[in-house]
């Protein structure tokens, strides 16, 4: 009787123990759970912005194509530039960049 209500109580430990371990090792698994899920929206936030950007990028080469094809358009687009005074062409190139870092933002 004695060998047996120890028997008893060295699986009753070696239970509580393996217990503890699950509960332990659910929690990482929840964990690396939540962190996948976050993950996952990342993902999804930088392929909207990756799409975003290649239809931007077809747009500025469909435009560059098209702006190509009229090389008048383009020597009198020079022309203005001879035109201005150096801080009326930084002005313009500041602007310029400014609208540029924009787009990339959005």
């Amino acid at each position: 009787m004695k060998t047996r209500d120890e028997a008893i109580q060295v699986m009753a430990a070696a239970y509580a123990e393996r217990k503890v371990q699950l509960k332990q090792k659910q929690a990482e698994l929840d964990a690396q759970a939540r962190f996948l899920a976050g993950e996952v929206a990342n993902n999804r936030e930088l392929e909207a912005q990756i799409t975003y950007f290649e239809r931007e990028m077809g747009r500025a080469r469909e435009q560059q194509k098209a702006e190509a094809g009229k090389p008048e358009e383009l020597a009198t687009k020079s022309t203005c530039f001879k035109t201005l005074s150096p801080r009326q062409l930084m002005t313009w190139l500041q602007l310029t960049t400014e609208a540029q870092q924009h787009v990339r933002t959005w």
